[in-house]
């Protein structure tokens, strides 16, 4: 059976989605420090946001990162803690 580029991009793009609106399940995450693979993170109030990134990631790590209440960011953490504020951390599997 020959491989549909297109159609393997498409679920993948599919599954990224599904990942991001809460499929897999999430944490609510505040004071406590919390650790899992997580995709993306909404603030559910202004937040001040620590996480870390899978090592050998081409990026930076938010760091005392403000969050204002509603936004999302997308990405790969690793783990996750409220310096003030509260937020989701979307898991990338289903646990």
């Amino acid at each position: 059976m020959a491989l549909d580029k297109d159609f393997d991009s498409l679920k993948r793009e599919f599954a990224a989605n599904l990942q991001s609106f809460g499929q897999n399940g999430f944490k609510i995450v505040s004071s406590t420090l919390v650790t899992g693979e997580f995709i993306a993170i909404t603030a559910l109030e202004e937040s001040v946001l620590t996480a870390s990134i899978p090592s050998g990631m081409n990026a930076d790590a938010p760091s005392g990162l403000v969050i204002p209440a509603g936004l999302t960011i997308y990405g790969k953490f690793n783990d996750v803690v409220c310096s003030s504020g509260k937020v989701i951390a979307y898991n990338v599997t289903k646990n």
